[in-house]
């Protein structure tokens, strides 16, 4: 997180309000990731185990889907074996693979 951090910054020097406006930036496009991956779109893809929602995500109210992201981001993070395996942004590391 920290190098995802510099990068985003540039590698310089920021202020404190900065540094907040960049770590606010990169939460929600984490956070984009994950609904993108809830949709079976984006860079990060669910295992086939969790895609289940992906056909209804189009049908769902915009209530349901909040409902379900909050579900999703309530996971437990589980160990991934392999660095490789996983680009691991710890939403349940097991359940998502990077395309």
């Amino acid at each position: 997180m920290n190098n995802v951090a510099k990068l985003h910054a540039d590698y310089q020097k920021s202020s404190w309000v900065q540094l907040t406006n960049n770590m606010f930036e990169l939460v929600v496009a984490q956070s984009n990731e994950v609904e993108k991956a809830v949709i079976g779109m984006g860079e990060y893809r669910f295992k086939a185990a969790y895609r289940s929602i992906t056909d209804k995500w189009f049908v769902m109210s915009s209530e349901q889907r909040h409902a379900h992201l909050k579900k999703v981001f309530a996971m437990e993070c589980t160990p991934v074996e392999s660095e490789s395996a996983v680009n691991s942004s710890c939403i349940g590391a097991s359940m998502i693979h990077s395309t």
